[in-house]
């Protein structure tokens, strides 16, 4: 079969069955794969949050003029302009 110059309509068959089960068995162990890592990485970033969060509270927190004073630094060094040049209307979280 596999050193004959020609083949049958049933082995023809036969090699296209097993190229297209190669493609989906390897589409399967992907798509099994991105799933795993997404839950690994998912709840390393969840215990990673709260390290952060049981830190920030051991931290006093910063008053709301200075929250907006660096949000509106951060705002005007983005559009590279003077802070007297925009006007802020609110500030609110996303």
């Amino acid at each position: 079969m596999w050193t004959s110059n020609t083949m049958s309509f049933s082995q023809s068959l036969l090699i296209s069955l097993m190229g297209l089960a190669v493609v989906l068995i390897a589409l399967t162990v992907l798509a099994i794969m991105i799933t795993l890592f997404s839950k690994i990485f998912e709840n390393l970033n969840k215990n990673k949050e709260k390290q952060v969060v049981s830190n920030a509270d051991k931290k006093e927190g910063l008053a709301e003029e200075e929250i907006g004073s660096i949000i509106i630094s951060a705002v005007c060094e983005d559009l590279r302009v003077e802070p007297d040049c925009i006007r802020i209307t609110s500030i609110r979280e996303i």
